[in-house]
């Protein structure tokens, strides 16, 4: 949001909670990408401390600083045109854009058309693009004015040096994490539903770390509760109870198990794991995506089996075994 300021007092940051380590999901910066684009005018009174505060607040967040991409324009005018350039670039695309600027009225028309131009042009990429743009631009009145506003105390934190100042930035810092995760978020529903309309069942995908739980290692730590993370556990747990099935006749494990004719609950598993990797004759898939009618019948469809080294011969024809 843009910042003005009166002859009185300078406007205080709006934040959605303390500065620092986030306690609320939606500004939860792990796993998210941010730009920063500022200006080189007032970069020493008035940019630098804002910006230094916005990317502090990223930091403490838990955007990493790889994921931080700061750029500088030489003045406001210019902010639109990187910030669109740095959203249409695809390879490593960020989820959020803030830019940071400062503009002092002046005696000339320039600072009316200048503002109005800059806030438009944002705006336009946040509604033609994908990728929120957090406009972080200072309109004042004087240099005074510009630096008063840049050090406005928003929220006070108790330390062991004093008071810790909270400016502008740290409340356009909080503002993309939200936006970013709410473009995940919508983005992540849009495609549920697109593949819903067009019959395609999609697998969920993690809400904290990963685009999808598929690792052996889920880099969720278990603390995210999420569908694609519950069903990643599950995956894990069911491998790890074959691995560990022991038959009882033999009382080797159930992949080395070697018995004849064995019903026990752990050959049972293997022998029920071993029918879904036969493959259809007539459309080559499993037993489990197998849609063939005629598969399942005495029609003279054939089936083999996968293993690690080569099929089976084929078995005669007629129904699965």
């Amino acid at each position: 949001m843009a910042a003005s300021s009166s002859t009185t007092s300078a406007p205080k940051p709006v934040l959605l909670e303390e500065p620092g380590e986030s306690s609320v999901r939606e500004l939860d910066g792990q796993g998210l990408r941010i730009a920063l684009v500022s200006t080189r005018w007032y970069e020493k009174d008035v940019v630098g401390p804002l910006v230094r505060s916005c990317k502090k607040e990223l930091l403490d967040k838990g955007v990493r600083t790889d994921d931080l991409c700061c750029y500088e324009v030489p003045g406001a005018y210019e902010l639109p045109f990187l910030a669109s350039r740095v959203i249409q670039t695809k390879r490593d695309a960020v989820d959020a854009v803030v830019c940071i600027g400062c503009m002092v009225k002046g005696g000339t028309m320039a600072y009316e058309f200048v503002s109005e131009a800059v806030t438009m042009g944002l705006m336009k990429l946040n509604v033609m693009t994908d990728t929120p743009v957090i406009l972080g631009l200072l309109t004042c009145g004087s240099d005074d004015e510009a630096q008063r506003c840049a050090s406005a105390l928003g929220t006070r934190l108790e330390t062991g040096s004093g008071q810790q100042r909270c400016n502008h930035g740290v409340e356009w810092a909080q503002s993309a994490l939200v936006m970013a995760r709410l473009k995940r978020s919508t983005a992540a529903a849009k495609a549920k539903m697109a593949s819903s309309e067009r019959g395609v069942k999609t697998q969920p995908s993690c809400s904290l770390h990963c685009e999808h739980c598929e690792c052996d290692v889920c880099s969720c730590g278990g603390r995210c509760q999420c569908e694609a993370c519950g069903q990643h556990k599950g995956r894990v747990a069911a491998r790890q109870t074959q691995t560990q099935a022991v038959c009882v006749g033999c009382g080797q494990s159930a992949a080395q198990c070697d018995c004849k004719g064995c019903n026990c609950g752990a050959c049972a598993a293997k022998q029920e794991r071993q029918q879904n990797e036969l493959l259809c004759g007539g459309c080559g898939r499993q037993k489990k995506a197998c849609q063939c009618h005629a598969s399942h019948t005495a029609s003279g469809v054939t089936t083999t089996r996968v293993t690690s080294h080569a099929k089976q011969p084929e078995r005669e024809p007629g129904v699965w075994p």
